[in-house]
């Protein structure tokens, strides 16, 4: 990456990571939230990965490797 024309992989990361705990933590103050199921949990949580890889590939123009998906999100 060039240095100052697009963000550095760290802060890429740091702003998905952001992104997804705000997207999770927004669910489960939902009432879907509030009463969801186990699998409808885990099947959002995969939804926001999803979007969090979506996101990582078009700024970076490259998948993600397993201990970048593990950093951002555990």
């Amino acid at each position: 990456m060039e240095t100052g024309t697009k963000q550095s992989l760290q802060a890429i990361m740091k702003i998905i990571e952001e992104n997804a705990e705000k997207k999770t933590k927004e669910f489960l103050a939902s009432d879907d939230g509030k009463n969801a199921k186990d699998i409808k949990f885990e099947n959002k949580l995969k939804e926001i990965i999803a979007d969090g890889e979506k996101e990582f590939v078009k700024k970076t123009g490259r998948r993600m490797t397993y201990s970048e998906m593990r950093e951002m999100f555990g």
